[in-house]
C-alpha cells in the first residue's frame, strides 16, 4: 500500500507520509497551516472515531439573512411591484441564503479518526478520500508504530534478570503493542532460557 495519504475537505486539507522512523504530517486549516513531522516511539495504536455536527449558529445566521430578504422581496411585491429589477434581486438573494441553509442542513458532519494511545495524537478525516483508504494507511501506521516499539523495547543482553524482561513484555502487551499470542510465546521463551527478540533493524535511530 501507498506509504502516503493525501485528504481534502472544503478548505481543509491534511497530507500524511510515512517515513522509516516517523510519519510527516502537513496540515491546513482556514486559519493556520502547519508541517510537522512524529516519531513512532512518541505515539500509540489505539483509535477514537468521533463526529461533529455542522454548526447550528451558522444556520441561524444564514436564516437571519434569509427571513430579511425574503420580508424586502414580499415588501416589494406590495409596494413595488413595477420595480422588476428589485423583485429579481430579492428573489435571488432569498434563493442564494435558503439554498446555503438546505446545503448546511443536509451536508454530512465532520468525521475524525484519531491515533492515541502515546505522547502524540494524529487526526485524521475518516472518509477522505474514502474510507478503505484511510483505514489501510492507518493499519499500516499501526504496523510501524509496533515495529519501531518492538526495535526499541526488545533488546536484552544475556545478564537481564528474567523479572525485567517479563514487566517489558506485560508493558508492550498493555499498550497493545504485542498481541495476546505473541506475548505468550516470548514469555515461554523467556521461562525456558531461549535468547528473545525480534529481527531488528542494525541502522541507529535518528
Amino acid at each position: 500500500m501507498s506509504a502516503k495519504l493525501k485528504q481534502k475537505r472544503f478548505f481543509g486539507e491534511k497530507r500524511f507520509e510515512l517515513k522509516k522512523h516517523e510519519i510527516e504530517v502537513y496540515d491546513k486549516k482556514i486559519n493556520e497551516e502547519s508541517e510537522y513531522s512524529v516519531d513512532y516511539l512518541e505515539l500509540g495504536v489505539k483509535t477514537v472515531k468521533k463526529s461533529i455536527k455542522n454548526s447550528g449558529f451558522l444556520e441561524l445566521f444564514f436564516w437571519a439573512f434569509f427571513i430579511l430578504q425574503f420580508g424586502l422581496l414580499i415588501q416589494s411585491l406590495i409596494f413595488e411591484a413595477d420595480n422588476k429589477g428589485m423583485l429579481i434581486y430579492w428573489s435571488l438573494g432569498s434563493g442564494f441564503f435558503l439554498g446555503f441553509i438546505f446545503f448546511l442542513r443536509w451536508q454530512p458532519g465532520k468525521k475524525l479518526i484519531y491515533i492515541t494511545g502515546g505522547q502524540k495524537n494524529i487526526e485524521f478525516f475518516q472518509e477522505k478520500p474514502n474510507t478503505k483508504e484511510v483505514n489501510e494507511f492507518i493499519e499500516e501506521l499501526k504496523t510501524r508504530i509496533k515495529n519501531a516499539y518492538k526495535d526499541e523495547y526488545l533488546k536484552w543482553d544475556e545478564n537481564s534478570p528474567k523479572e525485567h524482561k517479563i514487566a517489558q513484555l506485560e508493558w508492550l502487551k498493555r499498550i497493545r503493542i504485542l498481541e495476546e499470542v505473541e506475548f505468550k510465546e516470548l514469555i515461554d521463551e523467556i521461562e525456558i532460557g531461549t535468547i528473545i527478540g525480534f529481527k531488528k533493524d542494525t541502522t541507529n535511530r535518528k
